[in-house]
């Protein structure tokens, strides 16, 4: 994924009109998917159809239990240790994998934020528009993106590449099989003031194989036991220890 499939207005137009058709869609039809109870935790003895809508609630997808697409407007969503799911999508919801939880797609939100921490895996995207994504000992197939969010990886390998327009992104003992791309933004950006400026931080035995392309002003640290192939359009500063 290159900088043309970055987050934009349109997408998030798109976005918003499938949640709110799901969230209608919720209300009438239930013979293809789970119209579950408020709170509700799925398991393989209630599952009763390949998706799970549950608009404005909470769903929790058990140990042991396989679903398709999980898609919610307010509540949240958690994938337990031992359960997977094909894609995960919420407007304000977190989503939360716990230990060796599995999708197998994408996991997407706009407000809501992404945390998998255990040693899960994503297979494809992950994905939030202004929610933060904290990932830690796991694997994600394809790309990090958000726009507003920080970014926040410790021991996870990323299949391609992480992109964010206005995050904070920081890498600790990381691999990012391709591009680290921080886009610009459009007109004149408050957070680009010295004082406000986005902070980049290549931690302790962090990689990026590919480039470190910087379309804005940011504060760039780097670890000295970091790998980056090339670095495009900012001056790293160099650290040594947990923190710069």
């Amino acid at each position: 994924m290159k900088y043309n499939k970055r987050l934009d207005f349109g997408r998030v137009l798109v976005f918003t009109i499938f949640l709110t058709l799901t969230s209608c869609a919720v209300n009438y039809e239930n013979r293809a998917s789970n119209q579950i109870n408020p709170g509700a935790t799925i398991t393989p003895e209630t599952v009763t159809g390949p998706d799970i809508n549950n608009g404005d609630r909470r769903v929790v997808v058990a140990t042991g239990t396989q679903v398709n697409d999980v898609r919610n407007i307010n509540g949240r969503v958690t994938v337990e240790a031992g359960a997977s799911a094909r894609n995960i999508r919420t407007y304000n919801g977190r989503i939360i994998i716990e230990g060796n939880g599995f999708v197998s797609g994408n996991v997407d939100t706009y407000n809501g934020g992404i945390r998998a921490i255990g040693g899960g895996e994503i297979k494809g995207n992950a994905e939030a528009f202004n929610g933060d994504i904290v990932l830690a000992h796991m694997t994600v197939g394809q790309n990090v993106q958000t726009a507003n969010g920080r970014i926040d990886l410790s021991n996870v390998a990323i299949g391609e590449n992480v992109e964010t327009n206005g995050g904070d992104v920081m890498l600790e003992n990381s691999i990012v099989e391709k591009d680290l791309i921080i886009h610009k933004r459009k007109g004149f950006n408050f957070f680009e003031l010295p004082v406000f400026r986005q902070k980049v931080v290549i931690g302790p035995e962090s990689q990026i194989k590919g480039s470190l392309m910087v379309r804005r002003k940011v504060q760039l640290y780097v670890h000295e036991t970091a790998r980056i192939n090339n670095i495009v359009g900012a001056n790293a500063i160099s650290y040594s220890g947990l923190q710069p």
